[in-house]
């Protein structure tokens, strides 16, 4: 080896070691995940800030579309963004918040339009309730083909542990 190889190695050895340091990870507000499930018995998560504000769910859920079609499925993602206009609205500890959703499948279109509100509903999670309504269209979003709906649906969430 010689000392150009080891220079280079030095130093990059010294800049692994400072990153962690000038960059201050680790000082930051730690993450909590929390999972459970909906009154479906499907997947619910959610993740609270170090402030103690939730500021993502996630829902997977099915949804009835009539007696003739199959049921739709999916998963619904509520994050709350920084800014003025957009993020969960909050009242003490509640929060509520409604999205729209475009996912694309063959040849269809769903569009669902997801509610839902919350808050800590233990020591260690949150609980709450949504609802959700999917219209199926066709390819251009001109056609109905179906309307599939959840009721009104309910999720309770545990922490899992710090998010890494």
């Amino acid at each position: 080896m010689n000392w150009r190889t080891l220079l280079i190695v030095l130093a990059s050895a010294v800049v692994v070691a400072v990153m962690p340091a000038v960059s201050g990870a680790g000082t930051g507000p730690a993450t909590t995940k929390t999972e459970g499930e909906t009154s479906q018995g499907l997947r619910a998560a959610t993740q609270i800030n170090g402030e103690g504000l939730t500021v993502y769910v996630s829902v997977r859920y099915k949804a009835k579309c009539g007696r003739r079609r199959p049921a739709y499925r999916s998963t619904f993602v509520w994050q709350d963004e920084d800014g003025e206009e957009a993020g969960f609205e909050r009242d003490a500890d509640a929060w509520a918040d409604a999205r729209v959703s475009r996912k694309r499948f063959g040849r269809r279109l769903a569009i669902a339009t997801g509610r839902m509100s919350g808050g800590p509903g233990n020591p260690n999670g949150d609980e709450g309730k949504f609802r959700i309504t999917v219209r199926i269209t066709n390819r251009s979003g001109r056609e109905t083909i179906a309307v599939c709906r959840t009721g009104v649906q309910s999720f309770e969430a545990r922490s899992a542990g710090p998010v890494g």
